[in-house]
């Protein structure tokens, strides 16, 4: 008999990681997601300003705050940076393509399969 693996997945939308108190607050999302221990993570509505404090590249505050691989998708340009949706996997290695939604008429774009990831936004 052939043996299964396990894994735990969690999506969460953490609304700009500004919480229901209204304080802005990446390390309360990376304190809530180490406690869940999931070993994949799929977030909605994440800014990433790249190379700014941890309240505007929460994409790289989060992987960084979890030591996970991410990837960014972006769905809209905002304050100079991207908002959209992050994937964050323990795995050392994830891939994602580029994909577009017509019919909401917004589109999610991230690096080709072939790239390492850990990207920025």
């Amino acid at each position: 008999m052939s043996q299964v693996s396990k894994f735990r997945i969690v999506t969460y939308n953490v609304h700009k990681c500004v919480g229901v108190d209204w304080r802005l607050d990446p390390a309360r999302i990376v304190n809530v997601l180490k406690e869940i221990n999931a070993d994949i993570i799929a977030l909605q509505e994440v800014l990433c300003i790249h190379g700014r404090n941890g309240e505007d590249d929460q994409a790289h505050f989060i992987a960084r705050g979890l030591g996970f691989n991410y990837c960014m998708g972006h769905n809209r340009e905002l304050k100079g940076g991207v908002y959209g949706n992050l994937m964050l996997t323990r795995s050392s290695s994830i891939t994602s393509s580029a994909r577009s939604n017509r019919h909401s008429g917004s589109s999610v774009s991230s690096p080709p399969a072939s790239e390492a990831i850990n990207s920025p936004c």
